[in-house]
């Protein structure tokens, strides 16, 4: 009696642990946040669906691979050095962290590595899981209030500022990179008024949705876009030196000056766009924001779509 009363309790144990194998699976592969397992040789053994989804990289692609694949280089070698001695001497380290995808985009998450112990095998992996940090798509009540336009739900001016600083900052530990340069793109709408005079103020909260989809169908993953007026955006870029701005342009106006139907209403609008770059000589935020702002009114006058400020 006392063996198959054993027998029964072993099954169910058995029972158990396939079970929560099955249920972590689950867990591992459903997860919204990125999950890579290396060995402790640094080598990738393991990712979720997510980390596919966030880096771009397929399962195939990555796994025997080094997490330096993922390197963005915006971090210095004693970035990595003191993170590493964290995970030896405690086995955990959590921090923000620039990495890079596939597409050579760049993006930054917060990321917690965790040291695991494998008592059957007495060895020991590395955990990381990480959340890109995109506070602009945060849902809270909060930040939408404080950091994002209730219309576009971008982020507005205060966020902007903020990304910039974070940006300026970067900048520093990037001197004489040539793959590390950000331009501020000044947006403003073109016979926009008209619109809201014409046919009214929820007709031309249409067009303002629909025009900011249209130009993040030509911007990148990595670009950052505000709204700081009534019908004038910011978008600010970040990449190397064969980022063509002239192309970046044309793709924007040519997506705007296309017709837009909006509760039958046929209607067209143009674009001036005035671009500015960071320089070294001249640190400011405001400064930056201001010649992108003062070529943009060089282009409306002269009627052209766009103007790189001198």
């Amino acid at each position: 009696m006392k063996k198959i009363r054993q027998s029964k309790v072993i099954t169910r144990l058995t029972q158990n642990n396939e079970s929560a194998n099955l249920l972590m699976q689950c867990v591992f592969h459903n997860v919204s946040s990125g999950i890579v397992i290396t060995d402790k040789n640094a080598t990738i053994v393991d990712v979720n669906m997510a980390f596919t989804k966030i880096t771009g990289y397929s399962r195939k692609e990555i796994i025997g691979q080094n997490p330096r694949i993922l390197h963005s280089d915006y971090q210095e070698a004693n970035f990595y050095k003191k993170m590493w001695k964290n995970l030896l001497e405690q086995g955990y380290w959590q921090g923000s962290i620039w990495d890079r995808r596939k597409d050579n985009s760049v993006y930054p998450e917060l990321l917690t590595i965790q040291r695991i112990l494998d008592d059957v095998k007495q060895d020991y992996y590395f955990i990381g899981i990480f959340s890109e940090i995109t506070l602009f798509k945060e849902k809270t009540t909060t930040l939408n209030l404080a950091y994002y336009d209730p219309l576009t739900h971008l982020p507005n001016r205060q966020l902007l500022l903020a990304h910039l600083d974070n940006l300026f900052n970067l900048s520093n530990r990037q001197s004489g990179r040539k793959d590390f340069e950000i331009h501020c793109f000044f947006i403003d709408l073109d016979r926009f008024k008209p619109v809201n005079d014409t046919y009214g103020h929820l007709v031309g909260d249409k067009l303002l949705i629909q025009v900011v989809e249209r130009i993040q169908s030509c911007i990148r993953k990595a670009d950052f876009m505000a709204r700081i007026g009534g019908d004038e955006f910011i978008i600010i870029t970040v990449s190397n030196a064969e980022f063509n701005v002239n192309q970046f342009c044309d793709k924007i106006t040519r997506q705007l000056n296309k017709k837009f139907v909006i509760d039958h209403h046929k209607i067209r609008i143009s674009v001036s766009i005035g671009i500015s770059y960071y320089t070294r000589n001249s640190r400011s935020i405001e400064k930056l924001i201001k010649k992108a702002d003062k070529a943009m009114y060089q282009a409306k006058a002269t009627n052209q779509a766009y103007i790189l400020a001198e």
